[in-house]
């Protein structure tokens, strides 16, 4: 018989093919007998789409006509040449989780965790995949840690073991607040050692880089710095006028001044004459190191406290 399929071509088709007896149907006729063929097709190997192609109706409609099409019925669908068509045949579900129910599932689990069985051999025996015996091992473990941690009710409990309670709940706060507190500090360390203390060592040496190649020729002598630093001081009051009482506002006014020609005396004197003292070389390299230098410079500030306020105590006690 000369195929009379659609796609068919230039072919002979034998005399029971169903798209040739399709075609030698009248209307009336091919309503009725349009879901036997289609399943005979589906058997064949064709897809929902091309039969609905071939019989001329939609896919919704040879969907309908397939529905009570059993799965077991469902043979590996094929090409022309032997070989096996894409997608998958109708009515068999991916292995996910929705085609697995609750006692599947659980039935996994337990082969996992009590049997000792490995997840590919579980997924083998159930026919899933690896991902849905994880997913219910998973599940299960949840499940069996809920169950052996019960939810305790402070309410029900004594007096006694309320406070006992209440102790350990205090303990173990104390607890991981100590281990959080020793998280904090360690890392603290570590952005100390690695990045805060090698940064300002780097920059104070090229401070003092710079420093040292501007001072090459100073604005004027070490004598002459000295000379006028020592104008500046309080103590050449009483040398030159002995006996004489000096304002306080104007002894403040000396005092800050001899202060500030001190200060710039790294811009006026020349670095052969007075070496920069390098700073660099004092930068603790830890914190440890930076702690301890942290306590010295704390007692210096407390001895000159006490100092301080010894000094002024007896002043305000003589007569």
């Amino acid at each position: 018989m000369k195929c009379v399929c659609p796609m068919g071509g230039d072919r002979t088709c034998p005399d029971d093919c169903p798209l040739a007896v399709w075609a030698s149907l009248s209307p009336s006729d091919r309503k009725a007998q349009r879901r036997t063929i289609a399943e005979r097709l589906f058997r064949e190997g064709f897809t929902q789409e091309a039969i609905a192609t071939q019989l001329g109706v939609s896919h919704q409609t040879i969907g309908r006509d397939l529905d009570q099409l059993s799965t077991m019925d469902n043979t590996p669908r094929t090409s022309s040449r032997g070989h096996p068509r894409g997608g998958r045949p109708r009515n068999r579900t991916r292995p996910t989780e929705r085609a697995n129910p609750p006692a599947a599932r659980e039935a996994m689990a337990r082969a996992v965790l009590d049997e000792g069985q490995t997840v590919e051999r579980v997924a083998s025996d159930h026919r899933v995949t690896r991902h849905v015996v994880r997913t219910a091992t998973e599940r299960e473990l949840g499940r069996r840690e809920a169950q052996a941690e019960p939810e305790i009710d402070r309410a029900a409990l004594s007096m006694s073991a309320q406070q006992k309670l209440d102790a350990a709940i205090r303990q173990e706060k104390r607890k991981l607040a100590a281990e959080f507190e020793q998280l904090v500090q360690a890392k603290v360390t570590e952005i100390i050692n690695e990045g805060v203390l090698p940064s300002w060592k780097r920059r104070l040496e090229e401070a003092e880089t710079v420093l040292r190649r501007n001072r090459r020729r100073g604005a004027m002598t070490m004598a002459e710095f000295r000379n006028i630093l020592s104008c500046l001081h309080t103590d050449r009051f009483s040398q030159l006028f002995p006996g004489m009482e000096i304002d306080p506002s104007l002894r403040r006014r000396f005092d800050r001044a001899f202060q500030e020609f001190k200060r710039v005396k790294v811009f006026l004197v020349s670095e052969e004459e007075s070496p920069t003292e390098s700073l660099a070389s004092t930068v603790p390299r830890t914190r440890a190191e930076w702690d301890a230098a942290r306590e010295r410079v704390r007692q210096r500030n407390s001895e000159r406290a006490r100092t301080a306020s010894r000094r002024s105590g007896s002043a305000v006690a003589r007569p």
